[in-house]
């Protein structure tokens, strides 16, 4: 997430009663963790200050027998939220179908207009339907089907996201059987749901410490 900006204030300081507090408040957020134990690259290295996927890393040094080097650019904030996915393929056709938490997704080729209302966990994808309008359809179905999950779609494949961060994300089955081959999931369930807060490298800092100097703006985003 983006740093506050005083230049989001506005010509003349539109904006000043709204923008000015929360640049304010991140400041007073500033948080620096640290000495924590490094890890093997992409592996998790706790951080127990909280850091969350909605704060801001601004620097990360790690230390080698005592001299400092900045590895920011290969630091990412690990996040909490159970997810998996599912992949579509070429041929993918009306009938075929997903489950996710429970709930069957069906494919359809119709098209929706007045005389054909929308039904309930049916992904609508066209009448000639590609791997990413069939993504697409898939993804607004899930969310419209479950309050539970959100996704995203990239080269159609879908991300099936538990919203809340914890482990109990863990637990949502999904599966793609009944899809005739035309999808894969990534596993049975949700996976990689965390309760521990934490940041990773992709570089290996096994052996040495590390320090984040992060932005706290959970608490941020609570107050506006």
């Amino acid at each position: 997430m983006s740093l506050e900006s005083l230049t989001g204030m506005g010509y003349g300081g539109a904006h000043l009663n709204t923008r000015l507090p929360k640049v304010l408040a991140e400041l007073q957020g500033l948080t620096v963790s640290g000495p924590l134990a490094g890890a093997a690259a992409n592996a998790a290295i706790a951080v127990t200050d909280g850091i969350d996927i909605q704060d801001t890393i601004l620097k990360v040094l790690e230390f080698t027998a005592g001299v400092p080097s900045d590895i920011t650019s290969t630091v990412s904030i690990v996040d909490l939220r159970a997810q998996a996915t599912f992949t579509i393929a070429g041929g993918i056709a009306n009938g075929d179908k997903v489950v996710v938490n429970g709930k069957t997704y069906t494919f359809s080729t119709a098209v929706l207009n007045n005389s054909t209302p929308s039904t309930p966990y049916t992904a609508y994808m066209g009448a000639t339907p590609t791997v990413n309008s069939a993504a697409l359809a898939l993804a607004a179905a899930i969310m419209s089907g479950d309050s539970k999950l959100t996704c995203t779609v990239a080269l159609g494949v879908v991300t099936v996201i538990f919203r809340t961060e914890g482990t109990s994300g863990n637990a949502v089955t999904l599966s793609a059987a009944l899809s005739n081959g035309h999808v894969t999931a990534s596993g049975a369930n949700l996976a990689g749901g965390s309760a521990t807060n934490a940041i990773k490298s992709t570089a290996n800092t096994t052996g040495n410490t590390v320090v984040v100097f992060w932005y706290n703006k959970s608490s941020l985003l609570t107050q506006w």
